[in-house]
């Protein structure tokens, strides 16, 4: 048995999980938009750049965690699933998975996204 290890986000997603969630949050109002959006993008652009400061992220990001409803959250993710994160999943990056997994290898995939989302 061997192992597939994957990158999660803009491999084999056409994306990035974690900014497309703080998008979702604050396109359905959960968040300030404006404020959460702004903020966001500068997260992000820090994070290609390279110069990301990791607490700083994390305090901003996990916010909408500490500050709603375990059950408004799972049902929010839900629908964030269904609607940001199925349709970028690239076509390439299932049939990669597929064949490490009917070769009954152990996949494994990897993301700085929170564990959460």
């Amino acid at each position: 048995m061997a192992l597939a290890i994957f990158d999660l986000d803009n491999t084999l997603l056409a994306g990035d999980s974690d900014y497309l969630w703080g998008t979702f949050l604050a396109e359905r109002g959960i968040v300030d938009g404006e404020e959460h959006e702004r903020e966001n993008e500068r997260f992000y652009q820090e994070y290609k750049e390279g110069r990301l400061d990791i607490y700083e992220f994390l305090r901003f990001s996990l916010r909408p965690l500490r500050d709603n409803r375990n059950e408004d959250l799972v049902r929010w993710r839900a629908e964030f699933l269904r609607s940001k994160i199925d349709p970028i999943i690239l076509p390439r990056a299932r049939e990669l998975i597929e064949r490490p997994r009917d070769a009954g290898d152990t996949l494994l995939i990897v993301t700085a996204t929170n564990a959460f989302v």
